[in-house]
Formats: C-alpha cells, sequence, structure tokens
C-alpha cells in the first residue's frame, strides 16, 4: 500500500501500487493534451507475476492473431477499442534495456495526438532486423526520411494492425507512396479499419480511447 495526502477527515488514504500507476497513467494523458479519463479505484497488488504471461503479446508477434486473442477473446476489448489503446505509444519511447527496442514511434512523443496513426499510413518506414542481446532477434520499423533511417521506430505488433507482413508477403516497407517489390499490401483484418479511421479523425480515436481506457 501507498500513502496518500490526509482526507477531510484527517485520515491517511492508503492506496494500492496499481491503482497509483492508473492514476498516474491518467494525469499524464491528460496533461500531455488527452482527454478527461475516468479514474476508480479498488486494483489489488499481486504478489507475484504467476500466469500474467498467459495474457503477454509479444513485441516480435508476427500476426495480429496474437493481439486478438489476448484483448479482443481474453480480455473482451472491441477490435476498435484495442486500437484505439495502442494509439497511446505517441507518448513516450521504448528503451534498449528493458526490450531491445530503442527510440520513440512519433517526433513529438510528449503530445497526445493522433501522429501515431497517422506516421504509420503516411510515412515510409523501412524493416531492420537484428540481434538484440540479452533479447534475442529484433524486427525494428525505422522512420525513413531524407534517404536515411530516423531514431523514430514502430514494433512489429505496430505494423500489423495496419499491414501484412507475413503469410507469403516478403516485404522491408510500409506507408508512405506504395513501392512494387518492396512495399506491404494493406491488411483487411478487423483492426485495420480503426487504424485508418484514428488517422483521420482525432476526435473519433480520443473519444474512443476515453471509454477503452
Amino acid at each position: 500500500k501507498i500513502g496518500a495526502d490526509d482526507n477531510d477527515n484527517g485520515e491517511a488514504i492508503m492506496m494500492s501500487r496499481a491503482d497509483m500507476w492508473a492514476l498516474a497513467g491518467n494525469i499524464m494523458i491528460e496533461a500531455a493534451g488527452g482527454p478527461h479519463l475516468e479514474y476508480k479505484a479498488g486494483r489489488a497488488d499481486a504478489s507475484d507475476c504467476t500466469g500474467q504471461g498467459e495474457r503477454h503479446v509479444s513485441a516480435e508477434s508476427t500476426s495480429s492473431k496474437r493481439v486478438e486473442e489476448v484483448f479482443v477473446t481474453q480480455l473482451g476489448f472491441s477490435h476498435r477499442e484495442v486500437v484505439a489503446l495502442i494509439g497511446a505509444h505517441v507518448l513516450g519511447k521504448a528503451t534498449k534495456a528493458h526490450s531491445g527496442y530503442e527510440g520513440p514511434w512519433v517526433k513529438e512523443n510528449d503530445l497526445f495526438t493522433n501522429a501515431y496513426f497517422v506516421d504509420m499510413l503516411h510515412v515510409p518506414w523501412h524493416r531492420e532486423t537484428k540481434t538484440v542481446e540479452p533479447f534475442g532477434e529484433r524486427n525494428i520499423w525505422h522512420r525513413f526520411e531524407g534517404m536515411s533511417s530516423q531514431k523514430e521506430i514502430m514494433l512489429q505488433t505496430d505494423v500489423d494492425l495496419a499491414f501484412q507482413t507475413t503469410g507469403g508477403y516478403f516485404c522491408s516497407r510500409i506507408g508512405g507512396e506504395f513501392v512494387s517489390g518492396m512495399s506491404c499490401p494493406n491488411a483487411t483484418h478487423s483492426f485495420s479499419s480503426h487504424v485508418r479511421d484514428f488517422a483521420l479523425d482525432e476526435d473519433a480515436w480520443l473519444e474512443e480511447f476515453a471509454v477503452a481506457w
């Protein structure tokens, strides 16, 4: 338990660590320009991580099916809600020491905008596959501008929300102008249309995010 400020009766308010992390997330999203988010306390801290791996989606999953299994089938979100939640990658960055990936998803990664969706579709990204110890092989999609790779990245699970990169497609580019022989085709599964919706309508994304969150 974590002690917070006293309430009106002079009693200490105790919060679980899980509640504190959820509250911190709300505050940061709203401070970055995101929607007002409802907050409810009552989460219990787990004593260990037993069983949590069953609901884990590896960033190297090469199929949207795994995202669907965990978020839709197991956790009960709609496909649209899942895409809305993953759009929170617009904030912050990946850190190599923690995951084997390094870099932000967008240029202005302190603003809660729909840039994650816009950039995924309209900016060229090229795939790099390399081994990063101790994590193993990593597929990293780098933003590509001015004939060179930029610091911004997309993960395989990001890319597979909107593009078909597996199942016989040997492609190394997404987003921007379609280049025959290099560009991955648009995906046709139940997630892809929502990526395009949110790229076109930021308000629709913010509204859906607030509900899903």
